[in-house]
């Protein structure tokens, strides 16, 4: 199951958030505050943080600095009362992965998680696939063929109708 750490210095928020991500699936732990989010990130290695921006001892910004400047790319959802455009910009700028304003519908939330979680995973979406079948050819991205597999032969990149195999850089 998918570990999320909600970070949050209001009880009432965190526990309801936690709450909340565990009916929709997830295994939820929390942190009253960024150093107690650090420590739990080290020992625990949640697959996502929900951050919240203002909180004592360290904020959101400066636990998601720490995270960066340590190569750790765990994805961080930041959450904040006080966000204007100019500071969510730098935020994502910075490293976070996604940015809500307080108040939130929790639908909201549950759901940019998963969108987040599902952009992490490489291999499961065609951008990163290294292999492609349909339409009875099989591009293989890496290799830069393409094949007809029933046939077992490639297919002449130079031949008639040929538009080539290409990996997308020479866009």
């Amino acid at each position: 199951m998918t570990a999320v750490l909600v970070v949050d210095d209001d009880p009432m928020i965190r526990d309801h958030l936690a709450r909340t991500l565990e009916r929709a699936g997830f295994v939820a732990f929390t942190a009253a505050d960024g150093v107690e989010a650090l420590e739990l990130v080290r020992t625990r290695h949640p697959d996502l943080i929900v951050l919240d921006v203002l909180m004592p001892r360290a904020d959101g910004r400066e636990v998601l600095a720490r995270l960066r400047r340590g190569g750790d790319w765990t994805p961080v959802i930041l959450l904040t009362g006080v966000g204007q455009s100019g500071t969510r910009a730098d935020a994502l700028e910075k490293g976070a992965d996604d940015y809500l304003n307080k108040p939130f519908d929790p639908a909201e939330l549950v759901a940019r998680i998963r969108a987040v979680l599902r952009r992490g995973q490489v291999g499961q979406t065609l951008t990163h696939a290294s292999r492609i079948t349909g339409g009875g050819l099989e591009l293989d991205r890496l290799a830069k063929t393409a094949t007809r597999p029933r046939a077992g032969r490639a297919v002449d990149p130079e031949g008639p109708g040929s538009a080539g195999v290409s990996d997308g850089a020479s866009r």
